[in-house]
């Protein structure tokens, strides 16, 4: 079973203000996708840290470190998505369909910024990557 959760991809549908059904495609936490952003946010932490051994990092009690945080999360859910997500269905501009790649997934997060938590929470649920047996 896990075997065959490396490579399945989980089609979430959404719809939008006018009940038009459309969806991404998703890879979950076992697969490859996933493995390359951990690392990279690995490595993104581990060069902040050896660049800034000697600054702490701000307080998550001020305004200022709330703020960053936030802001590191939303930046590690929107690079998780754009990572994660390998196809769509329905999309369309114009009334005709958008080609599926990085630059449209781009500009589709940045219209709708809240798609960017809603996918990444789907992503994180390995229950929707689990295939029947």
């Amino acid at each position: 079973l896990l075997e065959k959760s490396v490579d399945f991809v989980f089609d979430y549908e959404l719809d939008d203000a006018e009940d038009n059904k459309w969806g991404v495609k998703l890879k979950g936490s076992v697969s490859q996708e996933y493995a390359d952003y951990v690392r990279r946010w690995d490595i993104k932490g581990i060069q902040r840290h050896a660049a800034n051994k000697n600054e702490k990092l701000p307080d998550m009690g001020t305004d200022e470190g709330a703020e960053f945080y936030a802001d590191e999360t939303n930046a590690r859910q929107y690079d998780l998505v754009l990572r994660c997500t390998v196809g769509w269905w329905g999309v369309t501009s114009g009334g005709d369909p958008l080609e599926f790649n990085e630059g449209n997934l781009k500009k589709l997060l940045n219209m709708k910024p809240g798609l960017v938590k809603q996918i990444a929470v789907a992503i994180e649920d390995d229950k929707n990557f689990m295939p029947a047996p």
